[in-house]
Protein backbone atom coordinates (compact mmCIF):
# COMPACT_ATOMS: atom_id res chain seq x y z
CA UNK A 1 0.00 0.00 0.00
CA UNK A 2 1.39 3.49 -1.35
CA UNK A 3 1.66 5.81 1.75
CA UNK A 4 -0.20 9.32 1.72
CA UNK A 5 1.23 12.11 3.43
CA UNK A 6 -2.01 13.41 5.53
CA UNK A 7 -0.80 17.32 5.02
CA UNK A 8 -1.32 16.55 1.51
CA UNK A 9 -4.52 18.97 1.45
CA UNK A 10 -2.92 21.78 2.02
CA UNK A 11 -0.78 21.47 -1.30
CA UNK A 12 -4.08 20.84 -3.10
CA UNK A 13 -4.68 24.40 -5.74
CA UNK A 14 -8.29 25.86 -5.09
CA UNK A 15 -11.42 23.54 -6.06
CA UNK A 16 -13.90 25.57 -8.56
CA UNK A 17 -17.47 24.59 -9.40
CA UNK A 18 -20.16 26.63 -10.96
CA UNK A 19 -22.85 24.62 -9.77
CA UNK A 20 -21.98 23.94 -6.04
CA UNK A 21 -24.99 24.22 -4.68
CA UNK A 22 -28.81 24.09 -6.04
CA UNK A 23 -31.21 26.91 -5.98
CA UNK A 24 -33.68 25.91 -2.99
CA UNK A 25 -30.59 26.45 -1.04
CA UNK A 26 -29.23 29.28 -2.30
CA UNK A 27 -32.82 30.81 -2.35
CA UNK A 28 -32.83 29.70 1.44
CA UNK A 29 -29.61 31.14 2.48
CA UNK A 30 -30.43 34.56 0.45
CA UNK A 31 -33.58 34.63 2.18
CA UNK A 32 -31.73 34.00 5.46
CA UNK A 33 -29.07 37.21 4.30
CA UNK A 34 -31.89 39.37 3.40
CA UNK A 35 -33.29 39.16 6.73
CA UNK A 36 -30.15 38.82 8.94
CA UNK A 37 -28.60 41.67 11.41
CA UNK A 38 -25.68 42.55 9.45
CA UNK A 39 -22.45 44.14 11.32
CA UNK A 40 -19.65 45.62 9.89
CA UNK A 41 -16.45 43.11 9.20
CA UNK A 42 -12.88 43.25 10.87
CA UNK A 43 -10.03 42.43 10.00
CA UNK A 44 -7.78 40.68 12.10
CA UNK A 45 -10.05 42.38 14.74
CA UNK A 46 -10.07 45.97 13.27
CA UNK A 47 -12.48 47.89 11.79
CA UNK A 48 -10.64 49.70 8.73
CA UNK A 49 -12.74 50.11 5.24
CA UNK A 50 -9.29 50.74 3.65
CA UNK A 51 -8.65 47.19 4.09
CA UNK A 52 -12.17 45.54 3.86
CA UNK A 53 -15.57 46.99 3.17
CA UNK A 54 -18.41 44.21 4.50
CA UNK A 55 -20.78 43.17 6.65
CA UNK A 56 -21.56 39.54 8.16
CA UNK A 57 -24.51 38.07 9.40
CA UNK A 58 -24.44 34.73 10.77
CA UNK A 59 -25.42 31.38 9.05
CA UNK A 60 -28.26 29.35 11.66
CA UNK A 61 -27.24 25.70 12.17
CA UNK A 62 -29.96 24.06 10.01
CA UNK A 63 -29.52 26.31 6.54
CA UNK A 64 -25.45 25.82 7.43
CA UNK A 65 -26.11 22.10 8.36
CA UNK A 66 -27.29 21.47 4.72
CA UNK A 67 -24.76 23.48 3.20
CA UNK A 68 -22.05 21.39 4.42
CA UNK A 69 -24.10 18.44 3.39
CA UNK A 70 -24.14 19.80 -0.11
CA UNK A 71 -20.42 20.43 -0.36
CA UNK A 72 -18.86 17.01 1.26
CA UNK A 73 -18.54 15.26 -0.77
CA UNK A 74 -16.94 17.66 -3.42
CA UNK A 75 -14.55 18.76 -0.87
CA UNK A 76 -13.47 14.74 0.17
CA UNK A 77 -13.01 14.46 -3.55
CA UNK A 78 -11.19 17.32 -4.21
CA UNK A 79 -8.84 17.54 -1.03
CA UNK A 80 -8.84 13.86 -0.82
CA UNK A 81 -9.08 14.02 3.27
CA UNK A 82 -12.51 13.74 5.34
CA UNK A 83 -13.79 17.27 6.53
CA UNK A 84 -15.93 18.13 9.23
CA UNK A 85 -17.94 21.11 10.43
CA UNK A 86 -17.15 22.73 13.59
CA UNK A 87 -19.50 22.79 15.75
CA UNK A 88 -18.50 25.67 17.85
CA UNK A 89 -18.63 28.52 15.13
CA UNK A 90 -20.62 30.26 12.53
CA UNK A 91 -20.53 30.16 9.23
CA UNK A 92 -21.38 33.86 7.63
CA UNK A 93 -22.60 35.44 5.22
CA UNK A 94 -20.49 38.52 3.69
CA UNK A 95 -22.33 41.39 1.60
CA UNK A 96 -19.69 43.69 -0.10
CA UNK A 97 -21.48 46.94 -1.33
CA UNK A 98 -18.87 49.12 -3.77
CA UNK A 99 -15.77 49.72 -2.14
CA UNK A 100 -12.22 48.26 -1.53
CA UNK A 101 -13.44 44.39 -1.45
CA UNK A 102 -11.02 43.06 0.76
CA UNK A 103 -6.67 43.23 0.41
CA UNK A 104 -5.02 40.07 0.04
CA UNK A 105 -4.68 37.69 2.95
CA UNK A 106 -3.89 34.47 3.91
CA UNK A 107 -7.04 32.60 6.41
CA UNK A 108 -4.97 30.95 9.03
CA UNK A 109 -6.28 32.77 12.20
CA UNK A 110 -3.86 34.80 14.30
CA UNK A 111 -3.56 35.29 17.90
CA UNK A 112 -3.98 38.78 17.59
CA UNK A 113 -7.12 38.36 16.07
CA UNK A 114 -8.30 35.32 18.76
CA UNK A 115 -7.08 38.61 21.23
CA UNK A 116 -9.07 41.26 19.83
CA UNK A 117 -12.60 39.10 19.20
CA UNK A 118 -12.50 38.64 22.96
CA UNK A 119 -13.05 42.38 23.31
CA UNK A 120 -15.13 43.60 19.69
CA UNK A 121 -17.49 41.29 19.43
CA UNK A 122 -16.17 39.90 16.04
CA UNK A 123 -16.84 36.05 15.34
CA UNK A 124 -13.18 34.45 14.83
CA UNK A 125 -13.67 31.97 11.79
CA UNK A 126 -11.20 29.22 11.53
CA UNK A 127 -10.60 25.89 10.28
CA UNK A 128 -8.63 24.06 7.79
CA UNK A 129 -10.30 24.96 4.66
CA UNK A 130 -12.10 27.38 3.52
CA UNK A 131 -15.63 27.41 1.55
CA UNK A 132 -16.54 29.85 -0.17
CA UNK A 133 -20.51 29.78 -1.78
CA UNK A 134 -21.31 32.44 -4.38
CA UNK A 135 -25.21 33.80 -3.52
CA UNK A 136 -25.33 36.50 -6.10
CA UNK A 137 -23.80 36.39 -9.53
CA UNK A 138 -21.60 38.51 -11.80
CA UNK A 139 -24.65 40.03 -13.16
CA UNK A 140 -25.83 41.44 -9.27
CA UNK A 141 -22.18 44.13 -8.80
CA UNK A 142 -19.16 44.96 -11.24
CA UNK A 143 -15.42 44.25 -9.94
CA UNK A 144 -15.29 42.14 -6.73
CA UNK A 145 -13.47 39.03 -8.28
CA UNK A 146 -11.82 36.85 -5.54
CA UNK A 147 -8.51 36.89 -6.85
CA UNK A 148 -5.52 34.16 -5.72
CA UNK A 149 -1.68 35.43 -5.69
CA UNK A 150 -0.04 32.33 -6.37
CA UNK A 151 -0.89 30.57 -8.63
CA UNK A 152 -2.69 33.64 -10.31
CA UNK A 153 -6.23 33.30 -11.01
CA UNK A 154 -9.38 35.62 -11.07
CA UNK A 155 -12.73 34.33 -10.40
CA UNK A 156 -16.61 35.99 -10.83
CA UNK A 157 -18.42 33.25 -10.85
CA UNK A 158 -22.27 32.09 -11.42
CA UNK A 159 -24.61 32.03 -7.95
CA UNK A 160 -23.84 28.64 -6.55
CA UNK A 161 -20.83 27.90 -7.03
CA UNK A 162 -18.16 27.06 -4.58
CA UNK A 163 -14.55 27.71 -4.19
CA UNK A 164 -12.77 26.18 -1.44
CA UNK A 165 -8.96 25.92 -1.09
CA UNK A 166 -6.95 25.86 1.94
CA UNK A 167 -6.91 28.41 4.86
CA UNK A 168 -3.15 28.27 5.38
CA UNK A 169 -0.58 31.19 4.77
CA UNK A 170 0.18 29.75 0.88
CA UNK A 171 -2.90 30.68 -0.31
CA UNK A 172 -2.69 34.57 -0.45
CA UNK A 173 -6.34 35.66 -1.52
CA UNK A 174 -8.76 38.53 -1.61
CA UNK A 175 -11.64 40.54 -2.92
CA UNK A 176 -10.96 43.00 -6.02
CA UNK A 177 -12.65 46.88 -5.70
CA UNK A 178 -16.21 46.50 -5.98
CA UNK A 179 -17.22 48.77 -9.04
CA UNK A 180 -21.34 48.71 -8.42
CA UNK A 181 -24.14 46.22 -6.74
CA UNK A 182 -23.87 44.15 -4.16
CA UNK A 183 -21.41 41.04 -3.65
CA UNK A 184 -23.30 38.22 -1.49
CA UNK A 185 -20.71 35.12 -0.50
CA UNK A 186 -21.12 32.89 2.51
CA UNK A 187 -17.84 31.16 4.36
CA UNK A 188 -17.76 27.96 5.88
CA UNK A 189 -14.25 26.79 6.87
CA UNK A 190 -14.52 23.38 7.61
CA UNK A 191 -11.58 20.79 9.75
CA UNK A 192 -9.78 18.12 8.24
CA UNK A 193 -10.04 14.83 9.89
CA UNK A 194 -7.50 12.19 10.14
Amino acid sequence: MAHVDPAAWKTVPPLVTEHGIDSHLCDGLTRHVETAVHRPRTYQGLLDETIRNSEYAEIPDPLEARLFHRVKPALRNHFRTSVGRIPTQKSVAYRYGPGVGFVAHHDEVTEVERERARTNGQPVVGGDITVVVWLSGPENYTGGALFFESPALELRPPRGAVVAFPATPDHIHGVRPIESGERITVIMRVAVSA
